[in-house]
């Protein structure tokens, strides 16, 4: 088996802040291959900032040393650094990378990706362990970008690009990102490795040859020790191409039965970090999060005498399985062993799981009454957390304020989440946190339309109800608290908002601003707290246009006849009081997430007629 790994790593800068364990993550990486799996000392190629012979200064560095002619069955290439977003592209910083000329003086994926279509290789694998930040490195929120960071990298290595006189060049391309988009790559000072690394340590010492297992059981692990931080670090890794990338391990190498992916107690010198054992870290750059995992669709052996593609094993597809029932994605993990039962239908470990996954997916049914009159008040715990709900009753309203302002009539009740997801309901049903504020009682921010209606699905799976976004026309009805509610009036009785003008709430927002604690201004008439001000509140909308007619349960247009920009509501802590009115409409793309927007579910009762008694005590 021909194979080359051209590892990259830099601590030193001259222009950009230094870094403390990337040189010794690359060295590291070296290292392993050549120890646990059959790489040999003149198939790695170490470029670092304190290299002898290569030092990875320049682009013309890094795009000579890859340079190879020959035919190679994998191609591993790692890099071990800064990364920024500037002007569109997502770059490699280098030793002497100018914030100020990153086209110049650092390296784009484009230019990875045209040096390695020259190179004859079967299958290909990219390790990035680098931030997804913006040029300059500054803390704060990332720029939005019309895409996220995974598409754009896809986007890169598409195979359509990796051709030569338009026949396939490589087969696979295998990619691991050490963070998403606008996250920061964070360090273990414990460890003398950055988080990603040390979990890559970890998989590469166990000789796990099928790269699918290793990048599954490194994304894990470091979310797990960026958690324990309170912090946000989440890998990911995609396939493209018809198979998947095997390691060569080393003949007289012990492998463990059990792939590093299914581990469930933690090994020895495995682990994730405590607060009293991480160091401060690299920094703090938040961001949301998007952790969907597409399995490879075929394996590819690349040692096997025949070259043949075989089908995805049910093995694999059980590990994949595991992955997402651990992330309570129990949907996707039920799709998962589904396709291994298909596979092998006797299997009992398969069975076994599929049986835990139906009963974590169907939860003790309770029934959920009606309200009787507006504002009664519903709680249900989950995980020991309490969420409380509001009845919003049907009933007719005018929307639209001083816009287009139209008849509207909601023909089916309600339940709204009393306050904004707070941080605490969020880490209990997700299980991470992806705030730029941290605390428990503040409202969890900075997620996007996806995260949002995720959240809505794994706690209708916890609490058995159909939780999901309001409509535009539910959130403005229940804001208002139907047709004779106040919308804002008094507004600093009942908003934290950033002040009357557009002026006051600039500065405001860059001296003192943030959000704030739930339920501490004045409820409306339904007892529902900060639906002014706090945090936007994502809609399950489309934008369009109002009607300007009447209107019977509006959903908002349809796909297929406006663009995909979703609406959010509200205001937030960082706007002026215009943009807190009830009627005031703002919208953005599904992908789009900062520290100022939040969600607010709703959910239905199970029955649609009032037939149920109504037991004492089941209101306060």
């Amino acid at each position: 088996m021909e194979k080359r790994a051209f590892l990259f790593g830099i601590n030193e800068y001259r222009a950009l802040s230094h870094l403390s364990y990337a040189r010794q993550d690359a060295e590291a990486v070296a290292n392993a291959l050549k120890e646990f799996y059959q790489f040999k000392h003149n198939e790695v190629v170490l470029a670092t900032c304190q290299g002898k012979n290569i030092r990875p200064d320049t682009k013309f560095d890094i795009l000579e040393c890859l340079t190879w002619a020959e035919p190679l069955d994998l191609l591993v290439v790692g890099f071990w650094g800064h990364g920024a977003w500037y002007e569109g592209k997502r770059y490699l910083c280098l030793t002497g990378t100018r914030p100020n000329s990153m086209s110049d003086t650092a390296i784009s994926l484009e230019e990875i990706r045209d040096a390695i279509r020259q190179i004859p290789a079967k299958n290909v694998c990219i390790i990035l362990d680098c931030c997804q930040s913006s040029a300059d490195g500054r803390m704060g929120i990332s720029p939005t970008l019309e895409i996220g960071a995974r598409d754009i990298v896809l986007e890169i290595f598409n195979p359509e690009h990796l051709q030569r006189n338009n026949e396939p060049i490589i087969q696979t391309v295998a990619i691991l990102n050490s963070c998403s988009e606008g996250e920061c790559a964070y360090e273990w000072g414990e460890k003398s490795h950055g988080f990603f690394t040390q979990h890559l340590l970890e998989a590469l010492e166990s000789a796990e040859p099928r790269v699918t297992n290793i990048f599954s059981y490194v994304r894990r692990e470091t979310v797990k020790s960026a958690s324990a931080m309170q912090k946000r670090q989440s890998p990911f890794y995609e396939f493209r191409g018809d198979s998947e990338i095997f390691l060569p391990a080393q003949p007289e190498t012990v492998v463990s039965s059990t792939p590093v992916d299914t581990q469930t107690d933690t090994p020895s010198g495995f682990g994730s970090p405590t607060a009293d054992t991480v160091p401060p870290l690299r920094e703090e750059i938040p961001s949301s999060i998007q952790v969907e995992i597409l399995p490879p669709l075929r394996i590819y052996v690349p040692e096997a005498p025949q070259n043949a593609p075989l089908i995805l094993s049910g093995e694999i597809l059980y590990n994949i399985a595991l992955e997402h029932l651990e992330m309570r994605q129990y949907a996707v993990a039920k799709k998962k062993i589904d396709e291994a039962l298909h596979i092998e239908p006797l299997n009992e470990k398969f069975l076994s799981l599929r049986n835990t996954i139906l009963e974590l997916m169907e939860p003790p049914v309770e029934p959920v009454f009606f309200g009787r009159y507006p504002g009664d008040r519903l709680t249900k715990t989950v995980y020991g957390v309490e969420f409380a709900w509001r009845w919003c009753p049907p009933g007719e309203f005018v929307m639209g304020g001083w816009h287009n302002a139209h008849h509207v009539r909601l023909t089916r009740g309600f339940w709204m989440l009393e306050t904004q997801v707070t941080q605490r309901m969020w880490k209990a049903i997700m299980g991470y946190n992806p705030s730029y504020f941290v605390g428990d009682d503040l409202p969890v921010e900075q997620i996007n339309w996806h995260d949002s209606i995720n959240f809505c699905r794994e706690l209708g799976n916890f609490s058995g109800l159909q939780v999901q976004l309001p409509t535009e026309a539910q959130w403005e009805y229940a804001c208002c608290a139907g047709p004779t509610g106040v919308s804002a009036a008094n507004l600093n009785s009942i908003a934290w908002h950033g002040g009357h003008t557009p002026i006051g709430a600039f500065f405001y927002r860059i001296f003192v601003g943030r959000t704030q604690p739930v339920g501490r201004k004045i409820p409306n008439e339904w007892g529902l707290f900060d639906m002014h001000g706090n945090v936007w509140e994502w809609c399950a909308d489309r934008y369009a246009e109002y009607p300007g007619y009447a209107v019977t349960d509006p959903v908002g247009p349809t796909a297929t006849s406006a663009d995909e920009h979703r609406i959010f509501r509200g205001g937030s802590w960082r706007d002026h009081a215009k943009l807190c009115h009830s009627a005031y409409r703002n919208w953005g793309h599904p992908e789009h997430a900062f520290n100022g927007l939040g969600v607010r579910p709703i959910f239905f009762p199970l029955s649609l007629t009032n037939s149920f008694p109504f037991p004492d005590g089941i209101f306060s």
